[in-house]
C-alpha cells in the first residue's frame, strides 16, 4: 500500500525530503540547495526519458557533487564569456 501522501494509482513512494539532510548538513547546504539537488536529479531522469534510452542513475547520484563543486569551488564569471 502506497504512503497517504502518494499519488493515487501509481505505484510510486514520494521522497523523503530527511534522506538528504546528512549530506545537506555537512556541506551546510539550506532547503533551498536541497530543493536545486533535487531539481537536477529530476532534470537528468527528463532527459533519458526523452531521448528514449540510457539511465539516468550516474547524473541523479552525482548532482549534489555538481552543486557542491559550482557552488563552492569553480570561480567563473557569467558576464565574462572568455572566463
Amino acid at each position: 500500500m502506497a504512503p497517504p501522501n502518494a499519488p493515487q494509482g501509481s505505484g510510486a513512494h514520494p521522497r523523503d525530503p530527511k534522506l538528504a539532510l546528512p549530506v545537506a548538513d555537512a556541506a551546510g547546504w539550506g532547503p533551498l540547495d536541497v530543493r536545486a539537488v533535487d531539481t537536477v536529479r529530476l532534470l537528468a531522469a527528463d532527459a533519458v526519458q526523452k531521448a528514449g534510452h540510457g539511465h539516468p542513475g550516474t547524473a541523479m547520484s552525482l548532482a549534489p557533487l555538481a552543486y557542491l563543486l559550482f557552488q563552492q569551488v569553480m570561480r567563473h564569471d557569467p558576464a565574462d564569456d572568455q572566463w
